[in-house]
C-alpha cells in the first residue's frame, strides 16, 4: 500500500459520506412532515393528527441531528488521517474546523437575522471549500500512482458539486430567512430544496470516494 494514511482516511471520508447521504434523505423526509404538520395544525378537525406529526419530527430531527454529529467525527478523523500524505487533506481539515466555530457562533446569535445569514452562508462556503480540498487531496494522490482517469474524473466532480453548492446555499440561505416568521411553510419548501440537492451532491461525491477509496485499498 503506498499511500496507508490517504487509504485509511478516505475509508473514513467515505463512510462519512454515506451516512450523510442517509441524514439527507432524513431531512428532506423531515421537510415533508413539517409541511404536513402545518397543513393539519390549519385545519380545525385535524388537531390530533397535527401533534402526532410533530411529535414524529422531533424523533427524526433528533436522530438526524445525532447522525449528523457522527457524520463531522469521521469525516474529521478521516481527514487528519489522510493529510499525513497530501497537503490538501490538511488544508480541508482547517477549513471543516473554522466552518465549526462559525456554525457554532451563528447558533449563539440566531436571533441576530443578519448575522445569522452571514453565518449560514459562510458555512455553505466552508463545506464547499473542504469537499474541494478532499477532491483535489485524491486528485493530487492520483497523479502520483499515474492514474489519469481519476484524476480528470476528480476535476468534474468539483465543478459538478460548486454548482450544486451554490444553488444548495441560496435554498439554505433562503430557508433560514423565512424560519420563524409568517412563511413557514415556505421555509419548509427551501429547507427541502436545500436537502434535495445536498443529496444529489453526496452521490457523485459518494461515487468519486467509493473509486478512490478502490484505488488506494
Amino acid at each position: 500500500m503506498t499511500f496507508p494514511n490517504a487509504a485509511k482516511g478516505v475509508k473514513r471520508i467515505y463512510t462519512a459520506m454515506l451516512l450523510s447521504l442517509i441524514a439527507g434523505a432524513g431531512s428532506v423526509i423531515v421537510a415533508l412532515i413539517a409541511l404536513f404538520t402545518i397543513a393539519f395544525a390549519n385545519a380545525d378537525d385535524n388537531t390530533a393528527a397535527a401533534a402526532a406529526g410533530g411529535g414524529m419530527l422531533a424523533i427524526l430531527a433528533l436522530g438526524i441531528a445525532v447522525l449528523s454529529i457522527v457524520v463531522y467525527i469521521l469525516t474529521l478523523t478521516g481527514v487528519y488521517t489522510a493529510a499525513k500524505d497530501d497537503g490538501s487533506f490538511k488544508a480541508a481539515l482547517y477549513v471543516i474546523l473554522i466552518g465549526l466555530i462559525i456554525s457554532f457562533v451563528g447558533m449563539l446569535l440566531k436571533d441576530i437575522s443578519l448575522i445569522y445569514f452571514l453565518t449560514q452562508l459562510a458555512v455553505e462556503i466552508a463545506n464547499l471549500l473542504s469537499a474541494v480540498y478532499i477532491i483535489n487531496g485524491i486528485r493530487n494522490i492520483s497523479r502520483k500512482l499515474n492514474n489519469n482517469e481519476m484524476t480528470f474524473a476528480g476535476g468534474n466532480v468539483i465543478k459538478l458539486i460548486v454548482v450544486l453548492y451554490a444553488l444548495s446555499a441560496v435554498s439554505t440561505v433562503l430557508g433560514s430567512v423565512f424560519y420563524g416568521k409568517d412563511g413557514t411553510v415556505l421555509s419548509s419548501v427551501f429547507t427541502m430544496i436545500a436537502a434535495a440537492l445536498h443529496i444529489v451532491k453526496d452521490i457523485f461525491l459518494l461515487l468519486y470516494l467509493k473509486r478512490a477509496n478502490q484505488m488506494l485499498n
